[in-house]
C-alpha cells in the first residue's frame, strides 16, 4: 500500500479540512501517530516523529504489519476480532513493546481509535514512550521530595507568599522563628508571621516597605537586616527575598523569602566592638574609641560653635611605683586612678586611657564663650588632680602619686582645629605643667607651640652636629684660691647652631638625654677633652698635679661599656688617668646609688678622681660622701653668688667647706665673679675657684696662649 505523505497527500483527510495545518500538527506533536488498516493491521502512514522515537524512517514501516514491530499487539484472529468490534470513534489503550531499529525494545502506551478518513474506516494509533514519561514523573517526584527535605533541613526560615501576601508554603524553621506551628502560619498574612518591623538602625519599617510586600509590589529583591522584639526576645533576621515570576508573561505570581536568625552573631559582634573600644586594664575607652568620639565632638562643634575642651593627664611618680613595687601593683594603681577620674566627670564628659599612665578627658559642648569654657575645664582639672593626690592603698603598700594636666580648647579662634592637633596642644600643655613642678594644670598657648618647634629644631640640628662633630670644647681655668696659680681646667661643651646661634649647655644636654643621643654625645666630649688634655700636657701647661675635669651624665654612668671605653680612650691617647677628673652631679649619683657606687669604685681603681658638681643643689646628703670615693666638691654658684650679701649663704658655705676639710676632700667654688667673693673664700680654707672674675671658658688655642710658657 502506498504511504500517505502528510505534506503532499490528503487522500485520507477530510476534503474540507485544512490538510496542511493538520499534517503539521501531526508532525510536530508529542506523540507518534500511525494510520493502520483495521482489517490487516498494515501500516499505511506514519508521522515523522517515529524516527525520533525508534530510529526507523517512515518508509521503513509503511506496508508492514504493526505486529512486525510490536510483540504485544495481538495477532490474528485476536486482532481482527478486536478491530471489528470497535465502533467508529471508539478507542482503546494498549501497552506495547516497540522494536527499535537498533534492536532494542521501547515500552510504549498506544491509544487506538477507529476513525473514518476519506470515507474509509481506519485505525489511528497514537504512541507515547512510557519510560520517558515515567522517568520524568519519577524525577519530578524525587526533586519535590529532595527539595522538601532540603528546605525542611535548612536552619534558615523559608516563606512563600502569593500576590495577596498570604503564606502559601513554609518550612519548620520559619514556623519556629515566628513562634507558631507550621499549620498556624499557612494561609496567614506574612506580616503576622514575619513580625519584625525595625530596620538596622531600629527605625520602624512601614508595612508597605516590608521586604516580601516590597518584592511583590516591585519584583525587586531585598537584602537586609530586620530587627524587632517578640515578647521579651529581641531578634535580628537577615532577610533575602526574590519574586516568583510567570515565565510566559513576566508577571509576579508571588515571592519567596529566606530568614536567617543572626541574633547571636549580632550580639557577638557588638561585644567584640565593645571590647575593641575598651582598655583591657581599666575598662575605660581606649585610644581608638577616644579618636572616634573626639572627631565627632569637633564635627558637632564646627556646626554649633560650642567650645570643646581636651584634657591630657599624666600621672607623676607612676614609674617609681612600677619600678619599686612591680607592674601588678602599678596596674592596680591605674585601675584605681581610672575610677577616681571617672567619678569627677559630668555625665556628658568622656574619659579614655590612651597608653601607660596617660589619660585624656573630653569635655564637649561647653558653650560659645571661651573664658567660661576654660573655667569649666580648669575646674574639672583641679578636681581630678586633687582626687589623684590622695593616697592609694595598694595590696602591699600605701603610695602617693600626683598628676599633671594639659588643657587645649577648640574655640571660635580655632574652630577648624583637627583632632590630632588638639591632642598635640593638650600634650604640650601637660609637659608645661610638669616643667613647673607638676601637681597642677596648664592651658595651651602659642608660646608652648613655639617652644616645641624650637625643641624639635634643636633635636634635628644636634643630631647632625654630633654626626659631623660640629661641636666644640672650651676650657675654663681652675685656679688656686691662695696664689692664683693654674691648677687645672673644666671642659665645657659649646655648640653654635647655624640658625639659632649659641645654644645653652644645659639645653644641649637635656635635648641629648631626651632623644637618646647622650651616650654618643658624651663619648665625643670625653674623647675631645682627652685630646685637648694631651695637647696641654705636651705644651707644658697641664702639669702632673693638675687635671682637666669633664662632666658625665647619669645615662653615661649607667652604660655597661662606660669604664672600658674610657680606659681605651686614655690608653690610645697616652694620657694618665690621674690627669682626668670625672664630674657628676648629686642627682646623677643618686639616680641609681648602687650602680653609681659600682662604677665609681671602678674609676677609683684605675686612678680617675671623682668630683661632685653643683654640690648643695641636689640631694645634699652627706652620707654618700663617706661611701663614695669623692676627691672634690664643687660648690654651686647659687651659694657663691650671695657671698657678701646674704649672711645665711655665708654660714652654709663655710659649714660645707669645714665638713669637706674634715673629710680630706678638696673644694672648688664655681661662679666667682666679684673680688669680695674671692676674699671671703680665702678666709674659709676653700682650695680652688673658677669663674668670670678670672676667665670664661675659652678655646684651646686661647688657653694655650694665656697659660703657655
Amino acid at each position: 500500500m502506498e504511504a500517505i505523505n502528510p505534506r503532499s497527500s490528503a487522500a485520507l483527510l477530510p476534503p474540507d479540512h485544512d490538510d496542511a495545518v493538520l499534517a503539521e500538527v501531526l508532525r510536530c506533536g508529542p506523540e507518534t501517530f500511525v494510520v493502520l488498516d483495521p482489517d490487516t493491521a498494515q501500516i499505511e502512514w506514519v508521522s515523522e516523529r517515529v524516527t525520533e522515537l525508534s530510529g526507523w524512517m517512515p518508509a521503513d514501516l509503511v506496508g508492514r504489519r504493526i505486529q512486525d514491530f510490536d510483540s504485544l499487539v495481538p495477532d490474528d484472529p485476536t486482532w481482527s476480532q478486536m478491530a471489528s468490534s470497535l465502533p467508529l470513534g471508539a478507542a482503546m489503550v494498549l501497552n506495547g513493546r516497540f522494536r527499535c531499529r537498533d534492536g532494542s525494545r521501547l515500552s510504549t502506551e498506544v491509544r487506538l481509535t477507529v476513525l473514518e478518513i476519506g470515507g474509509r474506516r481506519r485505525m489511528v494509533a497514537g504512541a507515547r514512550e512510557v519510560e520517558a514519561r515515567s522517568r520524568v514523573e519519577s524525577r519530578l517526584r524525587e526533586r519535590d521530595t529532595t527539595l522538601t527535605a532540603v528546605i525542611g533541613a535548612l536552619r534558615d526560615g523559608v516563606l512563600v507568599v502569593d500576590t495577596d501576601g498570604m503564606v502559601t508554603m513554609a518550612n519548620p524553621r520559619a514556623a519556629e522563628l515566628a513562634g507558631l506551628s507550621l499549620n498556624q502560619i499557612l494561609d496567614r498574612p506574612v506580616l503576622d508571621v514575619l513580625d519584625l518591623r525595625l530596620d538596622e538602625q531600629g527605625v520602624p519599617v512601614p508595612e508597605s516597605e516590608s521586604p516580601l510586600l516590597h518584592t511583590l509590589a516591585t519584583g525587586e529583591p531585598v537584602n537586609g537586616l530586620i530587627h524587632g522584639v517578640r515578647g521579651q526576645d529581641p531578634r535580628w533576621l537577615l532577610v533575602n527575598t526574590a519574586a516568583i515570576v510567570d515565565p510566559t508573561n513576566g508577571e509576579v505570581q508571588g515571592a519567596v523569602a529566606t530568614n536567617a536568625d543572626i541574633t547571636e552573631l549580632v550580639r557577638a559582634r557588638a561585644e567584640l566592638e565593645e571590647l575593641a573600644s575598651r582598655d583591657g586594664l581599666t575598662g575605660l575607652a581606649n585610644r581608638g574609641a577616644f579618636q572616634t568620639r573626639l572627631h565627632s565632638a569637633l564635627e558637632t562643634s564646627r556646626s554649633s560653635g560650642d567650645v570643646v575642651a581636651l584634657l591630657f593627664l599624666d600621672l607623676d611618680g607612676f614609674k617609681r611605683v612600677n619600678d619599686t613595687l612591680g607592674h601588678s601593683q602599678g596596674d592596680h594603681l591605674l585601675q584605681m586612678a581610672a575610677v577616681r577620674i571617672a567619678d569627677q566627670l559630668r555625665p556628658t564628659d568622656f574619659v579614655a586611657r590612651i597608653g601607660g599612665d596617660e589619660f585624656v578627658i573630653l569635655l564637649p559642648s561647653l558653650g560659645r564663650d571661651e573664658m567660661s569654657a576654660a573655667q569649666v575645664a580648669e575646674e574639672v582639672a583641679d578636681r581630678v588632680v586633687r582626687c589623684l593626690t590622695e593616697p592609694f592603698d595598694l595590696t602591699t603598700k600605701v603610695v602617693r602619686v600626683s598628676a599633671s594636666v594639659g588643657i587645649a580648647l577648640s574655640g571660635a579662634a580655632i574652630a577648624d582645629v583637627e583632632a590630632e592637633e588638639l591632642l598635640r596642644q593638650a600634650d604640650l600643655a601637660m609637659y608645661a605643667a610638669k616643667e613647673v613642678g607638676g601637681v597642677g594644670h596648664c592651658i595651651f598657648d602659642e608660646r608652648m607651640d613655639a617652644e616645641a618647634q624650637r625643641a624639635m629644631h634643636l633635636e634635628v640640628q644636634l643630631a647632625k652636629a654630633i654626626e659631623l662633630e660640629d661641636l666644640a670644647i672650651h676650657l675654663q681655668p681652675r685656679l688656686d684660691i691662695a696664689t692664683g696659680a693654674l691648677t687645672g681646667a673644666e671642659a665645657l661643651l659649646r655648640w653654635n647652631d647655624p640658625t639659632a646661634g649659641p645654644v645653652d649647655t644645659a639645653a644641649i644636654v637635656a635635648t641629648a638625654e631626651r632623644t637618646g643621643l647622650i651616650v654618643r654625645l658624651g663619648r665625643w666630649v670625653i674623647a675631645e677633652t682627652i685630646r685637648q688634655a694631651v695637647t696641654l700636657r705636651d705644651a707644658g701647661v697641664l702639669l702632673p698635679h693638675m687635671t682637666v675635669s669633664v662632666n658625665i651624665s647619669c645615662h653615661q654612668l649607667q652604660h655597661d661599656d662606660f669604664v672600658p671605653e674610657l680606659v681605651a680612650m686614655l690608653d690610645e691617647a697616652g694620657l694618665s688617668p690621674r690627669s682626668l677628673t670625672v664630674e657628676l652631679t648629686e642627682s646623677a649619683v643618686m639616680a641609681d646609688l648602687y650602680q653609681s657606687r659600682k662604677r665609681l669604685r671602678e674609676l677609683e681603681e684605675i686612678g680617675i678622681p671623682l668630683s661632685i658638681d653643683d654640690f648643695g643643689t641636689g640631694y645634699s646628703s652627706l652620707a654618700y660622701l663617706r661611701d663614695l670615693p669623692v676627691r672634690e666638691l664643687k660648690l654651686d654658684r647659687l651659694f657663691v653668688a650671695d657671698l657678701g650679701r646674704d649672711p645665711v649663704a655665708e654660714v652654709i658655705l663655710r659649714g660645707v667647706i669645714d665638713i669637706a676639710l674634715g673629710l680630706g676632700i678638696d673644694t672648688v667654688a664655681e661662679g666667682v665673679e666679684r673680688p669680695e667673693q674671692l676674699e671671703f673664700l680665702r678666709s674659709t680654707g676653700c682650695h680652688h675657684y673658677q669663674g668670670f672674675l678670672t676667665s670664661a671658658a675659652i678655646p684651646l688655642a686661647e688657653f694655650l696662649s694665656r697659660y703657655g710658657r
